[in-house]
């Protein structure tokens, strides 16, 4: 309905920003990993390659950049729309930074608890707020998880991976 739009579309402004996104993932990597994170601003800082093609090999001592994307967000709905779900998608690109080939590739989904239509719209849309934060929260964590903590063993002994890693670089 056009209530819930208007809902969504107030709480995105600054909710759900790859930004914010990039930030939690930066924060995670370093609490929970042995790696360092920093976040970029832009493509040609992180040493991904401009429209042109060129650009500096690799962000100064960066093993690797992660690319980070919320490609859609909106609502669901089931039992004929009476009940309403926030859903989130984002992809996450883990690249090397020196020949910006993947390293990883994982596409990621949320969808929130589901409630009345009206309960995305009361207090301003205060749920959807709610929602989309912890939307970008849970899926930042689970691209730490698949993408740095739940990582194959090498196949050779002594083959663990060392470094910097790694720049997260949202793309809006």
């Amino acid at each position: 309905t056009a209530a819930l739009e208007a809902a969504l579309t107030r709480a995105a402004i600054g909710a759900a920003s790859p930004n914010a996104m990039a930030a939690v993932i930066a924060e995670d990597i370093a609490k929970w990993t042995p790696y360092r994170a920093q976040v970029f601003a832009d493509a040609a800082v992180a040493g991904q390659p401009a429209a042109h093609g060129g650009g500096p090999a690799g962000p100064e001592g960066f093993d690797s950049v992660l690319q980070v994307e919320i490609a859609q967000f909106g609502f669901a709905a089931r039992n004929a729309g009476r009940d309403i779900g926030l859903y989130m998608v984002a992809e996450a690109r883990h690249l090397d930074a020196g020949n910006r080939q993947p390293i990883a590739l994982r596409g990621l989904a949320y969808v929130s608890p589901w409630h009345a239509a009206d309960h995305w719209t009361k207090a301003d849309g205060a749920l959807t707020r709610t929602e989309l934060e912890r939307a970008q929260r849970a899926l930042a964590e689970r691209v730490v998880e698949h993408m740095f903590l739940d990582t194959p063993w090498p196949s050779q002994p002594g083959a663990m991976p060392t470094g910097q890693v790694c720049g997260v670089l949202p793309i809006a």
